[in-house]
C-alpha cells in the first residue's frame, strides 16, 4: 500500500514537471499490437510520444493515446547511433506474441533513448533460455511521424 502511494506521488510529480517544461519533440505512431513499457501492458492504438528535457538535464518521454491521455511516462537512458536517423522510430523486442518497447529514435539525429528491460521481459528471456530457444527474440521497428 505504501509503495503504491509512493508510485502515485512520483507519477504526479513527473506529470507536474512535464507540464511545466516545454516539449521539445512530438511524434506519432500507429502501433498495431499490445506492448509493454516497464511492467505496464499498453493496448494497440495510435500514440503520441513527447520528449521533454527537464531543468535537471533529464530527458522524460511521455506516451499519450489518441484521446490525449497520458498512458506511460518513463525516463530512458541516452544512446547514440553511428549515423543520423533518416526517420524517427520506435523499436520493440518481440518474443512470440509479446512486445516490449526498447528504444525511441528521433529523425535527423543520432541520439536515441533506450529503456531498461522490465522484470517481465527478463522473465520471458529466462523462460526462452531454459527452453533453449534464445534465437526467438526479434526486433520490430515502427516509423514515427512528426506532428
Amino acid at each position: 500500500m505504501k509503495q503504491q502511494g509512493l508510485r502515485i506521488f512520483a507519477m504526479l510529480a513527473f506529470y507536474a514537471m512535464l507540464a511545466a517544461a516545454p516539449a521539445n519533440a512530438q511524434s506519432q505512431a500507429d502501433i498495431p499490437f499490445d506492448f509493454q513499457i516497464s511492467n505496464e501492458k499498453i493496448p494497440a492504438g495510435q500514440y503520441t510520444v513527447t520528449r521533454s528535457n527537464q531543468n535537471s538535464g533529464t530527458t522524460v518521454l511521455l506516451l499519450r493515446n489518441a484521446d490525449g491521455r497520458g498512458i506511460e511516462m518513463f525516463v530512458p537512458m541516452s544512446v547514440q547511433a553511428r549515423e543520423s536517423q533518416d526517420q524517427g522510430k520506435l523499436v520493440f523486442h518481440k518474443y512470440g506474441d509479446q512486445y516490449f518497447l526498447y528504444q525511441v529514435w528521433e529523425a535527423g539525429t543520432n541520439a536515441g533513448h533506450e529503456l531498461r528491460k522490465s522484470r517481465r521481459e527478463r522473465a520471458v528471456e529466462r523462460e526462452l533460455a531454459k527452453a533453449h530457444r534464445t534465437a526467438q527474440r526479434e526486433t520490430v521497428a515502427l516509423i514515427l511521424h512528426r506532428r
